[in-house]
């Protein structure tokens, strides 16, 4: 049997950020790529106003399909991610065969991002471009400018976003990709997403900045493979 992996991005980016792992991974997977809105083919679109209405979106795609199923979010897309397990918990939904929370401190914690508020966006872009994975090429080019607008109202929603852990450990397994040189997360915090199950949580470190997981894309499919060797799925 196929597996559904559902893959969301950081703020500002299009799940289309993931369709080279289709290189990558194992034929069992079925990659599902759900766009959000106000970005890539969705573009024309009004973003969503809240990562509580994204989770609510995706959740009533997800439930219309009976594969068993995989969830990865990297940055943002670690709490769209949470809000989805929300729903599955409260809707009695058949849990996922393993979440993977990519570049984000635990849900519970808030966002130390760039702060999202300065009255001509120098400083913004200022942090956004300190995060990391940026090429020169696109630091020294007005493409990044046009950009900026869809990550302002992204960083908003997420500073607008507090997650309250008030149900029991998940029943399925984490796993947990970090990057050394990340400043929005801690070791420390990391550490803590341990404490969100019942199951086995594995923590994996790369040494880089926020966007190793645009570099480190063999690594990373590749780890998702191994849990499926290691009959974590039924194929």
């Amino acid at each position: 049997m196929k597996i559904d992996l559902y893959c969301f991005p950081y703020a500002g980016a299009s799940t289309m950020m993931y369709a080279t792992w289709r290189r990558f991974l194992n034929p069992c997977f079925n990659l599902q790529l759900i766009e959000l809105s106000g970005r890539g083919s969705r573009l024309d679109e009004e973003n969503e106003e809240s990562i509580e209405k994204i989770g609510e979106h995706i959740f009533n795609i997800l439930k219309k399909r009976s594969n068993p199923y995989m969830l990865f979010g990297h940055s943002m897309g670690v709490l769209i991610v949470g809000e989805i397990l929300k729903n599955v918990l409260q809707f009695n939904y058949p849990r996922p065969l393993r979440v993977f929370f990519s570049g984000r401190n635990p849900l519970h914690y808030q966002c130390e991002g760039p702060h999202l508020f300065d009255e001509d966006g120098s400083v913004f872009k200022e942090n956004l471009l300190s995060l990391g994975g940026f090429s020169e090429q696109l630091k020294n080019s007005s493409a990044l400018d046009l950009f900026i607008p869809i990550l302002k109202l992204d960083f908003k929603i997420i500073e607008n976003y507090r997650y309250t852990f008030d149900h029991e450990k998940w029943d399925f397994p984490l796993t947990i990709f970090s990057g050394t040189q990340d400043f929005t997360t801690s070791h420390e915090k990391i550490l803590k997403w341990a404490n969100y199950t019942s199951g086995t949580c594995d923590f994996i470190e790369f040494p880089d900045d926020h966007f190793f997981i645009n570099k480190k894309i063999p690594e990373i499919t590749g780890i998702i493979n191994a849990h499926t060797e290691k009959g974590e799925a039924v194929l």
